[in-house]
């Protein structure tokens, strides 16, 4: 039977762990010394990345519980060094394990990312090409929509499902417009179906019907989240945040207070 965990150590204050996306530093030499009677073994450490790796992101308290069930260990240093000598171990990869503190529920995550790929490639193992293009829209309507600023702070913005089941937006690029008015039924008879000269097809704006079932899958995997309010919006899920960094703060018309709250969460 596993050993039963008493506490949940959370710690907001993850910089020490040189977990934050900047190359997975190793633990210092006074978490090495506090943590050589409560090691975790390099099998351990390999099943929480793969732990990690299958669940995408989760959160900081459900990883805690995690690598307590493999290795029976409930120690904050242990857990941030095991943290940073992950990070190096997939330092040559091009991955790490990245914490951040979700703006949408101020709760803590830890991510599985790619930090080598764009941002296509990231999605590319889950959704198609007119799906991968539907969430380039998505992301640029809700990123540069204006958000909600309570006491000068800057929540993250949130666009309705009917906005986003009516966006027109060019499949070769993207780019996402306004509300489309054409295409009341099934949401294929938008412009754009070709483009550069005859015979250069490019993808028709994902259906009406397609898009409510890839918004439900990007809320499953995280990469959209449920807006809390209004009811029935869709803002930027935790992993947008982790991964899409660069995607998003390239974005043109990124309203300033949601580009201040970017470049302090990310």
């Amino acid at each position: 039977m596993p050993p039963s965990r008493k506490s949940s150590r959370r710690g907001d204050d993850v910089a020490a762990a040189g977990t934050q996306d900047q190359g997975g530093a190793g633990p210092s030499q006074q978490q090495q010394q506090h943590t050589q009677a409560v090691q975790i073994s390099p099998v351990q450490r390999s099943a929480f990345i793969q732990g990690m790796i299958s669940a995408g992101v989760m959160s900081e308290a459900a990883a805690r519980d995690m690598l307590f069930r493999l290795s029976g260990v409930d120690e904050d240093a242990a857990f941030h060094s095991m943290m940073g000598e992950a990070n190096a171990a997939m330092l040559f990869a091009g991955f790490s394990l990245k914490i951040l503190k979700y703006p949408g529920d101020n709760v803590t995550y830890i991510g599985f990312i790619n930090k080598v790929a764009d941002a296509p490639s990231k999605l590319g193992q889950r959704l198609g090409i007119p799906q991968r293009e539907f969430f380039k829209a998505v992301l640029e309507r809700i990123a540069t929509s204006d958000p909600e600023v309570v006491n000068g702070q800057a929540k993250l913005a949130a666009v309705s499902e009917t906005v986003l089941l009516n966006l027109f937006y060019d499949p070769g690029t993207g780019g996402a417009g306004g509300a489309s008015q054409a295409g009341t039924s099934g949401g294929d008879t938008q412009p754009g179906d070709t483009q550069g000269g005859a015979g250069t097809a490019v993808a028709k704006p994902l259906e009406k019907l397609k898009r409510t079932a890839a918004l439900r899958d990007l809320v499953a995997s995280k990469w959209l989240s449920n807006a809390p309010s209004p009811s029935n919006c869709f803002t930027l899920g935790v992993r947008s945040l982790m991964e899409l960094q660069e995607f998003l703060l390239g974005l043109d018309g990124l309203p300033v207070p949601t580009k201040a709250l970017f470049d302090a969460v990310m």
